[in-house]
């Protein structure tokens, strides 16, 4: 059986933190290369203004040739009603995670039982409630290019999904037994309890995915395909009729999201790898799973994609390289202060650890 306390974990996840690091390392090249390859380099220099944005028709300020402006100024007001609806999801996660805190420490057994299963539940659904606000506080932003709109976008669901996904785990891990020290562990130690949590929300979050990413387009095309009258053979629609009674194909949205849910499962993966080792194992089934379930829905229920050009992966590269500092610092602090692999040295020999480690992982 695996535990969290044996020498192995600790090789495990220096193993699969080291790997992290690397690998955004490779990327970079990997990223600079496509990008000279198909001429892609200068793209952003260049990109034009989306179809969406509205603005004041005057002079250019380099050439004077006309375009359409929106000021800082106007701008800014929306920034703030942004910030205000994201702190306001931010105050209901935080009553969220202190609701399961006291669910766990209920004297009734099924309350405390089912917490880590609301939890995973309530994650899932204010990750979904947030990803339609941000979708409406962007858009309300009036960004001028669909690379601005993106990464406002992606700024904006990823923080909030980082810390509404992740918080709960950093606070059974770190601060439950200083904030509630008489609650008991439900597993017999936090490491056990740490693991059990995350295998229910992995699992949750690969059926929500595939429900909310399949199930309902799936849905959506067959009612579509069947109110215009195209579930028989005889009506004699041609392809291209046919091919209209797909669903729209959003192909920003749809990368955005797709990126979202990698970068959150690399999250859970990564973070933790020390406490739940099946969860490497767990992503390479579920991406699977995934890349077929897509390949039917881009087919059979989606219009046929329009090409757009990027240049680089944008503000994801910056939260892959701050997921890679943050699973080594996560880790090393498990292996340093939690599991017992190093229960016989002082706090100042563990602490030194922490700092040798860390320090060598990221270089």
């Amino acid at each position: 059986a695996w535990s969290a306390d044996i020498f192995g974990a600790f090789i495990f996840a220096i193993v699969v933190t080291l790997w992290l690091v690397l690998f955004q390392e490779y990327w970079k090249a990997r990223q600079c290369t496509h990008a000279l390859t198909w001429g892609m380099s200068d793209f952003e220099a260049e990109e034009s203004d989306r179809p969406g944005f509205k603005g004041e028709l005057i002079g250019s300020f380099v050439d004077g040739a006309e375009m359409f402006y929106f000021s800082d100024a106007d701008r800014r007001p929306r920034y703030y009603k942004s910030i205000a609806v994201t702190g306001a999801m931010f105050m209901l996660v935080l009553a969220f995670i202190i609701a399961i805190q006291f669910m766990k420490g209920s004297d009734t057994a099924w309350v405390a039982t089912i917490a880590t299963y609301v939890n995973s539940v309530g994650i899932a659904v204010l990750n979904k409630v947030y990803q339609h606000e941000a979708m409406k506080m962007t858009e309300n932003e009036n960004h001028r290019t669909d690379t601005e709109h993106s990464d406002a976008l992606i700024s904006k669901l990823f923080l909030f999904q980082f810390v509404n996904s992740y918080s709960s785990l950093y606070v059974l891990v770190f601060l439950q037994k200083l904030i509630m020290p008489n609650v008991a562990y439900q597993y017999g130690n936090v490491m056990s309890d740490l693991c059990v949590t995350l295998l229910i929300i992995f699992v949750t979050n690969l059926v929500s995915k595939n429900i909310f990413s399949s199930v309902v387009p799936k849905v959506q095309a067959y009612m579509n395909f069947r109110d215009q009258g195209g579930e028989t053979a005889e009506n004699g629609m041609s392809a291209p009729e046919l091919q209209f009674l797909m669903l729209p194909f959003d192909g920003e949205l749809e990368v955005l999201l797709a990126y979202n849910d990698l970068v959150i499962q690399l999250g859970y993966v990564s973070l933790f790898v020390v406490a739940f080792p099946g969860a490497p194992v767990l992503a390479f089934v579920s991406n699977w799973i995934t890349i077929r379930m897509d390949c039917n829905k881009y087919l059979f229920m989606y219009r046929r994609a329009s090409p757009t050009g990027a240049q680089d992966i944008g503000t994801w590269q910056a939260i892959l390289e701050s997921m890679a500092v943050l699973a080594v610092i996560t880790n090393c602090m498990l292996i340093s202060f939690t599991s017992l692999v190093f229960k016989d040295h002082t706090q100042v020999e563990r602490f030194a650890l922490f700092v040798t480690l860390e320090h060598a992982l990221l270089g």
